[in-house]
């Protein structure tokens, strides 16, 4: 358990807090997209009830992602998988985006990258918490309720 513990604080962990929202994400993902969030706040639809959704089942995202720039578009595609937050579990369930733009620059890149996580984390609902509960169940962690706010 001490393991588990020590792996899960090691991990780069960001906040986000939608504009007109109490409620905060956490998500973790690498340097470069935390830099990006950070300076973008989430923006999607149903942000009050995923938020609230992670924050009652004690969960954070973790968000895995790719962008580039080829000769004919510039691309970004975006994982979304929720785990626990104390604790290197995740779910085996994931919400997966990709957006493309026949713009190839690199701020077109980065608009891409915002929209993809934003679609992404609208797409979380409660197969992705049940998911998590499957694996918490198997390793012995504490299960968390499914909240009914979230689709």
């Amino acid at each position: 358990m001490k393991k588990l513990l020590l792996l899960s604080l090691l991990c780069t962990i960001g906040m986000n807090v939608s504009a007109g929202s109490n409620c905060s994400i956490s998500y973790m993902s690498d340097d470069k997209l935390i830099d990006i969030l950070k300076k973008n706040n989430f923006e999607f639809d149903n942000y009050q009830e995923v938020c609230e959704c992670l924050k009652s089942a004690n969960a954070k995202v973790n968000l895995r992602y790719t962008s580039a720039i080829s000769n004919q578009q510039a691309t970004a595609v975006v994982i979304a998988v929720v785990e626990d937050i104390n604790f290197p579990i995740a779910s085996d369930r994931y919400k997966r985006s990709i957006w493309s733009s026949p713009e190839r620059t690199t701020a077109i890149e980065v608009k891409l990258l915002i929209g993809a996580v934003n679609d992404a984390l609208n797409g979380i609902d409660q197969s992705d918490i049940k998911g998590l509960n499957e694996n918490r169940k198997k390793m012995g962690v504490k299960i968390y309720p499914v909240s009914s706010n979230i689709k």
